[in-house]
């Protein structure tokens, strides 16, 4: 019985792990910075990619991503 309650908690520890969106401080280290610190946070983001991690790289991609000081942009269809 002991074993079995671990199970679970192990398996929902495993499931919870990789269901998390991408967070802005991710987004802005894909976006901003110099190539090598920017590889590393896209690296990094793709340990626990979800679907706004995908949209992001592929925004990333078609040049649709815009920085301004320290903010990021998602621009769709010409408006951010």
């Amino acid at each position: 019985m002991l074993i079995r309650k671990l199970l679970l908690i192990l398996g929902f520890l495993l499931i919870s792990g990789h269901a998390r969106a991408l967070t802005a401080v991710e987004a802005k280290g894909m976006s901003i910075g110099d190539g090598d610190a920017r590889i590393a946070a896209l690296n990094q983001a793709l340990a626990n990619a979800d679907d706004r991690t995908a949209t992001f790289i592929q925004a990333l991609a078609d040049d649709a991503v815009k920085v301004a000081g320290d903010k990021v942009f998602l621009v769709k269809d010409g408006k951010g």
